[in-house]
């Protein structure tokens, strides 16, 4: 029974406590949110409680900016005290100038105390958000009055001129040839070497015409005095020609001598024929040797070679031609075929038509080999 009691006993004091504990912890809680929330307020704005004293102040003594003293304890021979450092206006107004009575450009300010008058100067603003100090270079944008009628304000109040030359536009794009911002570049020689004949330089040239592309003819001395009027076409209908030796020997098993006399007899069939001489030159087979540039030299000709060899002369079909030709063309290309020479030269006419469809589809201009060398 003894040990019930006790029990109960124990029981009934140890709920009174935690009842007790549970009050005390309540009260601590309020007494502890009661201190944050009023230290809260008092740091939320604390330059608005001083400022509205201030203006009280202000206000009680006839706008002078003298803080109001009781009559208990004003002392007549002691000068009025400034604001203390702590006011709005010493923490937002601080002047880099040793002259206090200058503005932001020199001139004094109105409404202004002298420094002698031993008056502090007014508050002529509300207190600014940073209070780091203005730079040395320039007067701080919180000295003066805030614009309100525009958001934006110059960033250097004080020169009246910018330093700072303006960006240059950047100048027009020249256009391409074929006013085709894309295709810039994308130009392309087709040659034709061997002619002129009576049979399939007439049907390259039809083919051309009919296509509006200009092209380059290297003909040989043998050809021109066999066909000259085939020659005068070419000239007549704006292509482009060359010389391509008198007999289409290799220059490279020739004499300096045998060469420049390859040169020359073509050049002379050429004059008569047409009126002048070619400028461009293209050796048979590509052969070239160090005699061969020596004279190309001397002579002041453009030694024209190829960057696409369409091998129609060999028999090349016009399939695997124009295949060939779509993948192996980049810009500034030389693309050689001929005009007589092989009987398989009809697959180069069946293949041009499809030749320069191919490429005009991938965006290139038709020009004569002269502007690519």
């Amino acid at each position: 029974m003894r040990r019930m009691k006790r029990v109960r006993r124990d029981r009934r004091w140890g709920r009174l406590m935690k009842v007790r504990l549970s009050r005390r912890s309540l009260l601590l809680g309020m007494m502890v949110s009661l201190f944050i929330w009023v230290a809260g307020c008092s740091a939320s704005q604390p330059f608005g409680l001083l400022a509205a004293l201030q203006a009280n102040d202000t206000s009680q003594d006839g706008g002078t900016g003298q803080s109001a003293v009781s009559p208990e304890t004003t002392d007549p021979s002691v000068s009025p005290s400034p604001q203390p450092d702590d006011s709005p206006s010493a923490e937002s107004s601080p002047d880099p100038s040793p002259n206090p009575t200058e503005g932001p450009d020199g001139p004094p300010l109105e409404g202004t105390p002298s420094p002698d008058s031993g008056q502090s100067p007014p508050p002529t603003k509300p207190p600014a958000p940073s209070v780091s100090p203005p730079s040395t270079d320039r007067p701080n944008a919180s000295d003066g009055p805030k614009p309100t009628g525009s958001p934006t304000s110059p960033t250097n109040p004080t020169s009246p001129t910018s330093t700072t030359s303006p960006t240059k536009p950047p100048g027009p794009t020249r256009p391409p040839a074929d006013g085709k911002p894309s295709m810039e570049n994308k130009t392309v020689a087709i040659t034709f070497d061997d002619g002129p004949d009576y049979r399939y330089t007439p049907a390259i040239l039809d083919i051309l015409k009919e296509n509006g592309v200009k092209a380059t003819f290297f003909v040989v001395g043998t050809q021109v005095k066999r066909e000259p009027q085939v020659l005068e076409r070419i000239v007549k209908e704006g292509h482009a020609i060359g010389n391509h030796t008198f007999d289409h020997k290799d220059l490279t098993k020739l004499s300096k001598a045998q060469i420049l006399k390859q040169m020359k007899d073509t050049d002379a069939l050429i004059k008569q024929t047409v009126g002048f001489t070619p400028t461009m030159f293209r050796a048979p087979y590509g052969a070239v040797s160090s005699a061969v540039k020596q004279v190309m030299a001397e002579q002041k000709r453009q030694l024209v070679g190829w960057t696409v060899d369409t091998r129609d002369w060999a028999g090349t079909s016009p399939a695997d031609m124009i295949a060939h030709i779509s993948k192996e063309t980049k810009p500034g290309g030389i693309i050689l075929m001929h005009s007589f020479g092989s009987k398989h030269i009809a697959g180069t006419v069946e293949a041009l038509p499809e030749i320069i469809a191919a490429l005009k589809q991938k965006g290139y201009s038709f020009v004569t080999a002269d502007k690519l060398v």
